[in-house]
């Protein structure tokens, strides 16, 4: 099991006029410090390697991603260098 941490996560929805990232409000939520030391993170708690939000068992700290995930293209955890922030940008689905 991942150990898990607590954050003050942002959540966000495209203006439906700009097509650009707005917040919504903020909540707080556990969830694996694997995904929080990931540079694969993205907005709403999603996940580059999925194309969209991240799977519950990642999530929930109950897969270790440095082992294959069903979904993930390959794409496993790519830890975060000391000092570099998450691109916490819209994550685009998966074509």
């Amino acid at each position: 099991m991942i150990p898990l941490v607590r954050w003050l996560v942002p959540t966000y929805d495209r203006d439906p006029a700009t097509g650009e990232p707005q917040i919504l409000g903020d909540s707080w939520r556990s969830f694996s410090s694997q995904c929080a030391n990931c540079r694969r993170l993205r907005l709403n708690l999603a996940c580059e390697a999925f194309g969209g939000p991240i799977p519950e068992e990642i999530l929930r700290g109950d897969h270790d991603h440095r082992e294959p995930f069903e979904g993930d293209d390959g794409k496993l955890y790519d830890p975060l260098a000391r000092g570099e922030r998450p691109n916490l940008s819209w994550v685009e689905p998966k074509s």
